[in-house]
């Protein structure tokens, strides 16, 4: 039964992993080199998607250690349970605090054109970055939960 809850719960871990490395890795960066001028309008289409889809997959995660925590009395199932809903909330400040503030200036700089304010550029940078570092900081955390769900200790016995 263990093994079956683990393989949903790292199914959940990776399916989530691929679609981060897809939006934030491969189709953002490439929307914004092939079609500069509606790559942010496609991104509000998109991105949606992408926050749903980690709520989803980490939540059922969570769930699925959760589970297995109480099953089996696993005190580090718990800490990994925590590790993903701190992950989730994370998830929540840069989709609810950071984007809109990135979003605001954006549309401020494609607004002002070839000649954008340079306080403007400026912020736009900074909260841009953060947002990217948080969301490497969640991947790889996710990453690592996942590599320890799939590669568990072996616990050896001395015979």
């Amino acid at each position: 039964m263990q093994r079956w809850i683990r393989s949903f719960e790292v199914l959940c871990l990776t399916l989530w992993l691929g679609a981060s490395v897809w939006f934030v890795f491969i189709q953002s960066p490439l929307l914004f080199r092939a079609v500069p001028g509606i790559a942010p309008v496609l991104q509000e289409l998109l991105f949606p998607r992408y926050w749903n889809l980690g709520y989803s997959c980490l939540g059922l995660a969570t769930l699925f250690l959760l589970g297995r925590a109480f099953l089996y009395v696993d005190k580090s199932l718990f800490f990994k349970a925590a590790i993903l809903m701190v992950m989730m909330a994370l998830l929540a400040v840069i989709q609810l605090k950071i984007t809109p503030e990135v979003r605001s200036l954006g549309s401020q700089l494609i607004e002002a054109g070839a000649n954008p304010d340079p306080e403007v550029k400026k912020a736009f940078g900074k909260w841009h970055g953060i947002a990217m570092g948080l969301n490497l900081v969640v991947f790889l955390v996710v990453l690592v939960v996942a590599w320890l769900e799939l590669c568990p200790k072996q616990k050896f016995s001395n015979d």
